[in-house]
């Protein structure tokens, strides 16, 4: 299982380039304080994604267990205003899973020129690598109607498109469709985490590997008539529209 977390700034522009913090999305299950997301046990990095604008050109994460050695810098990060996509990029990489310390802080920082424009990143937290799982894996179509925020994880309830049996079912993957979409997460009935993962604008787009048919492991387990619910952050402010995703699922 994995869970995921997002920063976001507003860059004011300036003179010359200059790194700057990006401000921890505020989030209900986890603490989040300016710049900073604490960590708890979901404390193994196992995949970031960065917009970092038309400008941006470097992209690291800090904290002080990862300063004891370098500031973690990565190497694929998406150059536009806006989520193009259509991925060239691997956001997921479970088989690194870069250990954090329990109780601090984590900081995602970007290299920009100056320009004025929000920037994005996202980081998914394990507490343990997630294994591939194979199986008996369906896909079912589910729809969500989110008012989206900028900078604010957007709710909304899904609704399946056809009847599922009644039984129990492992989520091992996720898609969502939307032009003004750049990720979400899944947010389980009593649940403690957050699996999510990128969006994709339409069904022409490819899946970031890893994300669908058992790559991250299993995301979350339901039952039916007790669906998850699904936030997202967008790239724009915008009401109430019918979205559509899918989820990958192995009965029970």
């Amino acid at each position: 299982m994995h869970t995921t977390i997002g920063y976001q700034f507003d860059s004011v522009g300036g003179a010359e380039a200059a790194w700057f913090n990006l401000a921890a999305i505020p989030d209900q299950h986890k603490k989040t304080e300016g710049n900073f997301v604490y960590i708890d046990d979901w404390n193994k990095i196992i995949g970031t994604f960065g917009l970092v604008g038309t400008l941006g050109e470097q992209v690291r994460l800090s904290a002080p267990s990862i300063r004891r050695i370098n500031p973690y810098y990565l190497t694929k990060f998406e150059v536009a205003v806006l989520h193009a996509g259509v991925f060239e990029l691997q956001a997921f990489y479970p088989d690194i899973a870069l250990p954090l310390e329990i109780g601090e802080g984590l900081e995602y920082e970007q290299y920009v020129a100056a320009i004025t424009e929000i920037m994005h990143g996202f980081v998914f937290l394990a507490s343990v690598a997630p294994d591939p799982v194979r199986g008996k894996i369906y896909t079912i179509r589910f729809s969500c109607e989110p008012a989206r925020t900028v900078g604010v994880w957007s709710f909304s309830e899904i609704t399946l498109i056809d009847v599922l049996p009644v039984g129990t079912y492992d989520v091992v993957g996720a898609r969502l469709q939307t032009a003004t979409g750049l990720a979400f997460r899944l947010v389980p009935l009593g649940g403690i985490h957050r699996p999510g993962g990128i969006c994709v604008k339409d069904s022409e787009d490819n899946d970031q590997l890893l994300q669908r048919y058992g790559g991250l492991g299993k995301w979350m387990t339901f039952t039916e008539g007790y669906l998850p619910g699904i936030e997202m952050i967008a790239s724009a402010d915008a009401a109430k529209e019918t979205i559509y995703g899918f989820l990958d699922i192995i009965p029970r």
